[in-house]
C-alpha cells in the first residue's frame, strides 16, 4: 500500500498541499500581526497635519459612497508623504478637500486619518 502523505502529526497526515498551505497562512498571519503590531507602537508619538485628498475609489469626486477608500498626500518637515484608508461614516470630502492626518513621528509614512476632524479648512 503505497503512503498518501509526507508524514503525520498528532494524527493529521500533512500531504504537500497541506503543508505548503500552512506554511502559508502561518506566514500571512505572522505578517499582518507584525504589522498592525508596528503601526500600534508607531502611534504612541505622533503629530497631527493636514493632508489633501488626492484620489476617491469608485466616485468622481462629486459624491462619495458610504466607506470608500481615500487616497491623500500630505506633509512633514518638508518631505512628501502619500497615505490611503478606508473612510468611516459621516466623512464624505470630494478631492481637493483638506482633512487632518495623525502621523507617527518616528515613521512618518505611518498615518491615519482623524475622522472625528472632518473635512478642515486648507492652510
Amino acid at each position: 500500500m503505497k503512503k498518501r502523505y509526507l508524514f503525520k502529526i498528532a494524527g493529521i497526515e500533512f500531504t504537500t498541499y497541506r503543508l505548503i498551505m500552512t506554511v502559508f497562512f502561518s506566514a500571512v498571519t505572522i505578517w499582518g500581526v507584525n504589522n498592525y503590531l508596528y503601526k500600534e507602537k508607531a502611534f504612541e508619538d505622533s503629530a497631527e497635519t493636514t493632508g489633501i485628498v488626492t484620489y476617491l475609489q469608485n466616485s468622481k469626486g462629486v459624491r462619495v459612497s458610504l466607506y470608500s477608500y481615500i487616497r491623500y498626500d500630505y506633509q512633514v518637515d518638508g518631505q512628501k508623504f502619500e497615505g490611503s484608508q478606508k473612510s468611516e461614516e459621516g466623512l464624505n470630502p470630494i478631492i481637493g478637500d483638506c482633512i487632518k492626518i495623525t502621523y507617527s513621528i518616528t515613521d512618518p509614512i505611518v498615518s491615519k486619518i482623524n475622522f472625528s476632524a472632518g473635512v478642515v479648512k486648507c492652510e
